[in-house]
């Protein structure tokens, strides 16, 4: 019997991996779930919930309002049941809560799988496709040649360098990416909460370029030892210093440590608009995994 009830941190193994089973090219952690759950700011107003079977959890839901747009009133949901238990009405009814509980909220963004079930559900909740999202998974055993450093660079880890210039760095690379509003107020305690405390964040693998000793570029790295993988975070230059080809070299030092550190793959997802990261992973020799899809609703 299927019962749909206010989520715990005690599901927070089950939910990790619920979300493992039905994307196994997204890294996720049991810690790093943990933390973000118990860790989330009383002004996003989350909202967990999960379907259980037996008291097996096969579906899991939740929503958030988005704190780092200056753009009116957003919040993010994501609807996830297992394959096994699909066809059953699950995702009709983990819906329900959330689409309540954002009730006051302007905009709602989410995203679907690619099967046209995953789409059609989307769809008749009033929801349309406004971004290609590629996830591509990369053979750590296959990198190429790494490039040279250009005059004047050099590169140090993200542990070596701090927080506050990866936070100056980061939030530049978060307001170019492409997304459905504007990722443009960003607070640092909030990013250092969410970031470099996350204990996913590996900063001996994340690479950060210096230009004549001031940060210029960087990547992020997420660690899964369990697994092997490691998932690329975010890639990043300063606008004044793009066109030296500095993303692809942090990036190709970040997967180096990697392999030292002794993971086997690496995933990482960009927006299909995203050309130059796009061209930056085929080169490194990122391989496509799955498509999904970002979804957007507006009320008016």
């Amino acid at each position: 019997m299927i019962e749909i009830r206010p989520a715990t941190l005690d599901d927070v193994v089950a939910v990790t991996a619920l979300r493992t089973a039905v994307h196994p090219f997204q890294v996720r952690t049991v810690a790093g779930t943990t933390s973000w759950w118990a860790n989330t700011r009383p002004e996003e107003r989350l909202l967990v919930v999960v379907a259980t079977d037996s008291g097996d959890v096969v579906g899991w839901a939740f929503a958030s309002f988005q704190t780092w747009t200056t753009q009116g009133s957003v919040a993010e949901a994501t609807v996830i049941v297992h394959p096994d238990h699909r066809g059953r009405g699950i995702g009709h009814a983990l819906w329900e809560p959330i689409e309540a509980h954002l009730e006051p909220v302007d905009t709602i963004q989410g995203f679907s799988d690619g099967d046209p079930a995953s789409r059609a559900f989307a769809t008749r909740r009033g929801f349309e496709t406004t971004l290609e999202l590629r996830y591509t998974r990369l053979d750590l055993a296959r990198l190429p040649d790494m490039p040279s450093v250009p005059d004047g660079v050099t590169l140090v880890s993200g542990t070596e360098i701090g927080p506050e210039d990866l936070y100056r760095i980061d939030t530049v690379a978060i307001a170019d990416e492409p997304h459905h509003v504007p990722m443009d107020a960003i607070p640092y305690d909030e990013w250092r909460a969410d970031n470099w405390d996350s204990p996913d964040h590996d900063w001996d693998l994340a690479v950060v370029a210096l230009a004549d000793g001031v940060p210029a570029a960087h990547t992020k790295v997420i660690a899964d030892p369990s697994t092997s993988r490691v998932w690329s975070d975010g890639t990043g230059t300063l606008p004044r210093h793009r066109g030296r080809g500095l993303a692809k070299l942090v990036k190709s030092v970040s997967m180096r440590r990697a392999v030292d550190a002794g993971y086997e793959a690496a995933y990482t997802c960009n927006a299909g608009v995203n050309a130059p990261m796009l061209a930056v992973n085929d080169w490194l020799g990122y391989r496509p995994a799955a498509t999904l899809y970002g979804q957007i609703r507006r009320s008016h």
